[in-house]
């Protein structure tokens, strides 16, 4: 094909390289029963502040796949690039992040589980294997995907070390299409995030834990813009039943939920706009800013902020 359309007709030629997820803590939770996470509570995703009269953004989770659980709604759309057949999650990180994100309660007690926008429908994009395995054209599959199918929010659940070339391209073109992005910073810890975390296109997201100190595996960076819960997460498993797991993807997911919520109460916000949003609205917490970025995100200061946003509109109009 090169020597058909000749040389000058080829922009760049980059080497497809395999990228893998981290392994992350995991352990099945003790009971089958729906359990609480802390994590929820902690941004402040309690059942009452779920927008009820908004439009659902359209969401895509770039993972392992989802696979059905009775905890979540059925996936709005899928697609798979693994090279595996099936959008089921043989890796589980996949369907432990959109219970994060959307799961919901079967009971009638506020203090069962659920996700951070419950019911939210998730389109389900997989391109990794059950081995956490997957490829850079793959994932560019899947933002080529995202983009043609009007995704508004994209939670990557990955992150490399190295800066490709035609990976960034295929982000900046779904940043000129509007689409926000979400990335874990990495589960290596020092100094530097990274990739597509690292990139300016891109939200970056670091963990801590239930003491609200930063997570030892969270790397830090000026690039950094939150961080969220994200030690030993109780959420929906791939087998079934419920899970725990720790990570920056897993922190991800919980600033995902919040993201998903914020778009639903404004669907116009750019890049900019969130990140103008998460200075305000944040959570500080008692350590360096390169350790947190703006802060802990806070779901009752970004609801807070854009429905007082929304008032004063409204009186002005």
């Amino acid at each position: 094909m090169a020597d058909q359309l000749g040389a000058e007709h080829i922009l760049r030629i980059d080497e497809d390289t395999e990228i893998s997820i981290n392994s992350t803590e995991s352990a099945l939770a003790k009971s089958s029963k729906a359990g609480h996470s802390w994590g929820i509570e902690r941004v402040g995703a309690s059942l009452s502040r779920i927008p009820k009269r908004y439009p659902r953004p359209r969401v895509a989770l770039l993972g392992t796949g989802i696979t059905p659980h009775p905890h979540l709604r059925p996936a709005q759309a899928g697609i798979n690039f693994s090279g595996e057949k099936g959008l089921k999650d043989h890796h589980g990180l996949g369907t432990h992040m959109a219970g994060i994100i959307g799961g919901y309660s079967l009971g009638r007690h506020k203090s069962d589980f659920h996700g951070i926008y419950p019911f939210l429908p998730l389109s389900n994009v997989k391109v990794f294997n059950r081995e956490g395995k997957s490829s850079i054209s793959r994932v560019i599959q899947g933002l080529e995907w995202c983009i043609n199918h009007q995704i508004g929010l994209i939670i990557f659940s990955f992150a490399t070390h190295q800066h490709h070339p035609a990976l960034y391209e295929a982000i900046k073109t779904a940043h000129r299409e509007g689409i926000i992005m979400a990335a874990p910073c990495g589960d290596e810890g020092g100094l530097g995030l990274k990739y597509p975390a690292r990139y300016h296109e891109v939200l970056a997201v670091g963990s801590i834990n239930e003491q609200d100190l930063i997570s030892s595996f969270s790397p830090s960076g000026t690039d950094l813009d939150c961080v969220a819960p994200g030690e030993n997460i109780y959420s929906t498993s791939h087998l079934g039943r419920f899970q725990i797991r720790s990570g920056t993807a897993i922190a991800c997911a919980h600033a995902g939920g919040c993201l998903a919520i914020m778009l639903s109460l404004k669907p116009d916000i750019t890049l900019d706009g969130v990140r103008s949003l998460l200075k305000q609205t944040c959570e500080r917490l008692s350590t360096s800013n390169l350790l947190q970025g703006s802060g802990l995100i806070s779901l009752n200061g970004i609801i807070t902020h854009l429905k007082s946003s929304q008032s004063q509109d409204h009186v002005v109009q």
